[in-house]
């Protein structure tokens, strides 16, 4: 196991190791974390927790009609 003030140094190692996409990838995790202990501790969540979590077409509000038509 890793000591806690040396975790930040390693996960940055780490991660500038990685391509690009996959720094990406790391990246939007994280995000994902934080907002998930951010709102376990208001004990709220918001649409923003809904953004992406279900594929599609990114258009499909202002093309629904020509899409299922």
């Amino acid at each position: 196991m890793v000591a806690p003030q040396e975790l930040p140094e390693r996960i940055r190692h780490t991660v500038e190791e990685l391509p690009y996409e996959k720094q990406q990838e790391v990246f939007d995790f994280a995000e994902y974390l934080r907002n998930k202990v951010k709102n376990q501790n208001t004990g709220k969540n918001s649409l923003a927790d809904l953004i992406g979590i279900i594929e599609g077409p990114e258009d499909l509000s202002s093309n629904h009609d020509e899409i299922y038509d």
